[in-house]
């Protein structure tokens, strides 16, 4: 609890000695969330999280971690929200908006509610030669995982499969099979990896 306030004050002074430019604000303004957050002061956390996104409104990094954040502390409504402003902003590139709108579709469709019209519009609008692009076409149900699998060539793209084959299907057995197999591949730097530690009980 002590380093976590230290790290809070350095962030505050920080704050407000320098004109930060925007990634920085948003990379300030974030990372004090995450430790009021840790302080046991969630409301406090998600107010600091959601200002991010207001600091650096085209900072992709400031909105994916932000929307993955919130998403693995269970605040649907305000991940969705921040991914709003992110597809809003020119400058966000399509690999981020891609990426938070699987996320925030997963998690809806997690919770039993209906796809998200933004993420699926933005989802089923994606039609490019990339991995990202067949992940967004099988979100979309253009694309099966067994058609996909061709594709997953590599270790991190064989983990991103297994995950959104999890997340976006309704079959729980072979889900946490599935959620297993991520854990297994050890990309412990992964939003997928930690998600399925979540979706596994086992902490965010």
């Amino acid at each position: 609890t002590e380093h976590y306030a230290q790290a809070l004050s350095t962030w505050a002074d920080l704050g407000e000695r320098l004109d930060l430019p925007p990634n920085l604000a948003g990379e300030r303004l974030v990372e004090s969330g995450k430790l009021f957050w840790a302080l046991g002061k969630p409301d406090d956390a998600v107010d600091l999280l959601a200002a991010a996104s207001d600091a650096d409104p085209d900072g992709a990094d400031t909105h994916i971690q932000t929307v993955a954040f919130l998403l693995l502390h269970d605040r649907y409504d305000r991940a969705r929200d921040v991914f709003y402003q992110a597809r809003a902003s020119d400058r966000i590139g399509d690999y981020y908006k891609v990426y938070m709108a699987l996320w925030v579709v997963a998690e809806g469709r997690r919770r039993g509610v209906a796809d998200d019209d933004q993420a699926r519009a933005y989802l089923a609008s994606r039609d490019g030669p990339l991995w990202y692009d067949d992940l967004a076409r099988l979100a979309s149900a253009r694309l099966t995982a067994a058609a996909l699998a061709a594709r997953a060539s590599t270790r991190p793209r064989q983990t991103e499969l297994a995950y959104y084959t999890a997340v976006l299907g309704d079959d729980r057995a072979a889900a946490t099979a599935l959620l297993e197999d991520v854990l297994a591949s050890d990309l412990v730097l992964f939003f997928e990896y930690d998600m399925a530690r979540h979706r596994l009980g086992r902490g965010p």
